[in-house]
């Protein structure tokens, strides 16, 4: 498990590039100014509209109040003009108390003397909301006061000052909406390419395979019996050994078909995918070094409906990732599986003493083209929690990890039980 924060792109993996991100934000912030330039200049100019109808209303009344104006002409300032304002308005006498009102959310037009106290209370605290904004004249006529006249921003000017709001969301949704679907295209690009990929290899593997397989057996069948008393394999020993590694080899090539298909599960015991992998490493671990070993103690069945080949390569892969994070000489590896207390999930964890890693490289170690080898493409976890979650429903994480003292995976399973 040897990671660091340098990243390895494979080839098809193309990440969203920072220059279209910051275009991307630029350009909605952008739109954003100047929406809500646009948006506050109407509403500025649909205040002041309103103030100057407020002001032609008042002369209009001064007008209707003076004894030189006819009857007729008094009806239609009432009427026709004062009568038709489109904005809230309250009409009070001198001593502040409501007379007249229009255009107020949630009350009807009428005059006090055709309603309950309760709606002249509810007017007064309106009035009183438009005499706090400064939104009130006084109707005035031969130098005596007659109304106080109250009016409030038409619907149209609190619907505009909501606008922005609106813009600025529509515009982060749509953003929103634009980035994760270029991602998800991008995703579904690179898992199309590692699917063709894998299937390829398993494609191409399969003949040379075969041939080997083939080769082996006649090649068993030619060498001649030997008797050996010093301890070496003799020769159909080893060509035994290899059939197995070929075999093995099979395997491989059978995983990689399996990538992108929808694997057959089965209910398995999950303790016998642990012990065998144990076996095979064991056998191997003088090529690794002497002192490096790998602890597996088998207890109670863990069912599991699982897909055997796969879930075998996610745990491979994990705890080849702990050999080489391991000293060849001091290196200690333990697997072991357990379930919860409610019986529901099977953990399977995996640790070493091995390098561990930093928390900001927990963070990564799942993501593709992250490594720290040589060779390599850094897909291996990024397989494996592809594996586990979408074709077992399960869980992969590190659970923990430090500097110098180790790395725990753990993988949890549904149990069968």
């Amino acid at each position: 498990m040897k990671f660091n924060l340098a990243r390895k792109l494979p080839p098809g993996y193309a990440a969203v590039p920072l220059g279209f991100k910051l275009v991307m934000l630029f350009g909605a912030l952008l739109i954003a100014v100047v929406f809500i330039y646009y948006t506050q200049d109407v509403v500025s100019q649909l205040k002041d509209k309103t103030r100057r109808d407020v002001r032609l209303y008042v002369k209009l009344y001064q007008v209707a109040l003076s004894d030189q104006t006819s009857g007729v002409a008094t009806s239609l300032i009432f009427e026709e003009v004062i009568s038709s304002v489109s904005f809230p308005i309250i009409f009070a006498d001198s001593s502040m108390s409501p007379q007249y009102w229009k255009e107020l959310d949630g009350i009807a037009d009428g005059m006090a003397t055709d309603v309950s106290p309760d709606v002249v209370a509810r007017v007064k605290e309106r009035m009183n909301a438009f005499a706090e904004q400064g939104n009130s004249v006084e109707i005035v006529s031969n130098n005596r006061l007659f109304y106080h006249m109250l009016f409030g921003d038409p619907k149209l000017v609190k619907q505009l000052q909501l606008m922005p709001f609106v813009e600025v969301g529509v515009i982060a949704v749509f953003t929103l909406v634009g980035f994760v679907g270029f991602r998800n295209i991008k995703r579904s690009e690179q898992r199309n390419i590692w699917v063709g990929m894998a299937k390829e290899t398993a494609h191409q593997l399969g003949t040379p395979l075969s041939s080997l397989l083939g080769w082996l057996q006649l090649l068993g069948i030619k060498l001649p019996d030997e008797n050996v008393s010093n301890g070496e394999l003799t020769g159909k020993e080893i060509l035994s050994r290899m059939e197995t590694d070929v075999h093995r080899l099979e395997r491989i090539a059978n995983r990689f078909s399996l990538i992108g298909s929808k694997p057959t599960l089965e209910t398995i015991d999950a303790n016998d995918i642990l012990s065998d992998l144990v076996e095979y490493f064991c056998k191997r671990l003088p090529h690794q070094g002497k002192g490096l070993c790998v602890n597996f103690e088998r207890n109670e069945p863990k069912p599991v409906e699982a897909n055997r080949e796969l879930l075998s390569w996610v745990i491979e892969n994990i705890v080849k990732n702990a050999m080489e994070a391991c000293d060849s000489k001091t290196g200690v590896i333990t697997i072991s599986s357990s379930i919860s207390k409610d019986s529901k999930t099977i953990y399977i964890e995996i640790k070493d003493n091995g390098k561990g890693m930093t928390s900001s490289e927990m963070n990564k170690v799942f993501n593709p083209g992250f490594t720290t080898k040589k060779r390599g493409w850094g897909l291996g976890l990024t397989l494996s929690r592809r594996i586990i979650m979408e074709h077992h429903g399960g869980k992969i994480f590190v659970k923990e990890s430090e500097p110098g003292k180790g790395t725990t995976f753990r993988i949890e399973l549904p149990s069968k039980i």
